[in-house]
Formats: structure tokens, C-alpha cells, sequence
């Protein structure tokens, strides 16, 4: 199961006791997702892929409007071949009163006319616009699994719906994005600060905590490869440095002989073809007595101009 599928069935088991909360949940939910007709035949739908979130919604509209929708599963018959389930409700008077107290609707000078705003008053108080944020991601919200990416968005038709959100999301600094794709817009959190900000919003605790144990751990395998790469680099360094000083120190034994070296460079030269493998500070701890890696680094910078003369000469 996907991650975002699992933050969205444990949204769905939220309690939620105060009805204005409710209310800004079901409306998010209508706003982004619902479709319906006001002409000749009324009605209004809810659709979603996922049970609990249909549930969720079957029992929001019982719950605050009294309404019974009908539920209808369909068998999609492309790509994967999900089930579809569809919340239908009929009936003029119903969707009026649902439509009206969540500000969908307003007058107009024809009538009565969708309002492509979210409508102020339900998310007056800072727990409806948690709500809402809640029903708008339970309506249309897709996650990239932590593990590969950090990506967050929640799909609108309507750019002004899509700003509106934007506007709820700066209200809790999630930092969001707006970007107009094929078929509506896309609202998007990238930072991984902000998905773990937005979850707690939302009340996905348990998904919150999935996600920072992911984050951590991926902080944790960051550093560990950054450091085995820096380790790696300095080896290899050390290594290359290594092999031309025991190359500079064979011209010198082939000309003139180590044993004919000051006793300074003499015995650093034979430390280093001894030790080949080590630092320039390991190799001053071989020597007697000890010398410090700019003392050792010294000696064989004396050894390297040397062993340039003798190439040069030759």
C-alpha cells in the first residue's frame, strides 16, 4: 500500500466533534472534488478510488446535512482497473441547503450561480482551515513515497480554487507552489519540513511519524555516503601522493643511493618505501623521534626536488 493511501485512511478515522470543522472538511471536499448539475435533472457527486474515504464522506453528509447519498461501486476498465466509488445525492432541496451553507452557490443576477471561491466563512476559525486542508487532500491529494522523493500536491480545476488554497497553506508556512498542468492546476509542497508540517496540520500523526523516521534515516544513509566518499578521496589522494614519493625515491636510490642522503632524508626515505600505505602524519609517528606532518612533508619536498634534478640532469 502506497503511503499516501495510508495517510488517507488514517485521516479517515479522525474524530471530529465540532460541526463547523465538519462542515469545512465535507466542503473542501465538494469544492475540489464534486461534480453536479443544476439544471433539468439535479444532482451532486462524490467520487473516490479509496473505501474509507468514501465512507468518510457518506457519513460527513448524514452526519451534518442528514442526507443519505446513494452509493454506487464501478469497475474502472483502463490502466489499473480500480474501483470507483460514487456518492450521489438527488434532489433540489437537499443540494440547495448542502450547496448554500458551504458557499458554493451565490446570487447572481440570473439566479443562483457556483461560487469558484472558497467561501470565508468556513474557514473563518484556524480548525475549519485544518479541515479543510484535510478534505481537499482526502478529495484530490497524492504523495511521492518518502523514500524517493519529497512531493506533496492536491489537483484543482480551477486556478482561483488553487489560489485559494495557497492562500490556507501560507497560513501555516508550508511555502506551496502553484503550476498549471494539462487538465487543471496543481497546488505542490516540496520541502520536507513543510510535507512534515502539512501532515501534522491535516492530524496524519502516525503518517507524520513513518515520514520522519524515512527522513532521518535518509539524512543518516546522506552523511554516511558523503563521508565514505570523503574517506574514499583522501585514500585515494594519499595513495597517488604515496606511489610518486616512492618513485622520486627509487631515481634517488638508482643516481645516488639512499644510504648516501643526509641522515634526515636518509630516514625518511626509508620509512616511506617501508610504509607506503601510510599518511604523512602516520609516517612521522614511525620516525625517531617523532616529527609532525609539516616536518615530514618538508623532508620529502627535499626528496621530490631532488629526484626532479636528477631527471632533468639526465
Amino acid at each position: 500500500m502506497s503511503f499516501a493511501r495510508d495517510s488517507k485512511e488514517e485521516v479517515t478515522r479522525i474524530k471530529v466533534d465540532t460541526q463547523c470543522c465538519l462542515k469545512a472538511e465535507l466542503g473542501a471536499y465538494i469544492f475540489i472534488n464534486g461534480s453536479m448539475n443544476l439544471g433539468k435533472k439535479i444532482y451532486l457527486e462524490l467520487n473516490s478510488e479509496n473505501a474509507a474515504v468514501a465512507r468518510r464522506m457518506f457519513s460527513l453528509l448524514k452526519e451534518v446535512f442528514e442526507v443519505e447519498a446513494q452509493i454506487v461501486v464501478r469497475q474502472k476498465t483502463r490502466l489499473k482497473k480500480n474501483k470507483v466509488y460514487n456518492l450521489r445525492i438527488e434532489g433540489r432541496e437537499k443540494i440547495l441547503k448542502i450547496l448554500q451553507s458551504i458557499g458554493l452557490i451565490k446570487e447572481g443576477i440570473e439566479g443562483l450561480m457556483l461560487n469558484e471561491n472558497i467561501n470565508q466563512e468556513v474557514i473563518e476559525n484556524e480548525c475549519c482551515k485544518r479541515s479543510f486542508l484535510r478534505g481537499a487532500y482526502l478529495a484530490s491529494g497524492s504523495m511521492t513515497d518518502p523514500d524517493l522523493s519529497y512531493h506533496l500536491e492536491i489537483i484543482t480545476e480551477y486556478k482561483s480554487k488553487g489560489r485559494d488554497l495557497v492562500r490556507i497553506m501560507d497560513f501555516f508556512d508550508l511555502k506551496p507552489g502553484l503550476m498549471e498542468k494539462k487538465n487543471g492546476y496543481i497546488v505542490y509542497i516540496k520541502g520536507s519540513e513543510e510535507i512534515s508540517t502539512f501532515l501534522n496540520v491535516i492530524g496524519a500523526h502516525k503518517a507524520l511519524l513513518d515520514f520522519e523516521n524515512v527522513r532521518v534515516l535518509k539524512g543518516m544513509r546522506n552523511k554516511i555516503n558523503r563521508l565514505v566518499n570523503c574517506e574514499t578521496a583522501n585514500l585515494q589522494k594519499t595513495v597517488v601522493a604515496s606511489l610518486r614519493q616512492v618513485e622520486n625515491i627509487d631515481i634517488i636510490d638508482r643516481a645516488i643511493g639512499i644510504s648516501n642522503l643526509p641522515p634526515d632524508l636518509k630516514e625518511i626515505a626509508i620509512k616511506r618505501v617501508n610504509y607506503p600505505e601510510k599518511t604523512l602524519k602516520e609516517l612521522g609517528e614511525e620516525l625517531n623521534p617523532p616529527l609532525g606532518k609539516s616536518g615530514v612533508n618538508h623532508r620529502i619536498r627535499k626528496l621530490e626536488r631532488m629526484a626532479k634534478k636528477i631527471k632533468k640532469e639526465i
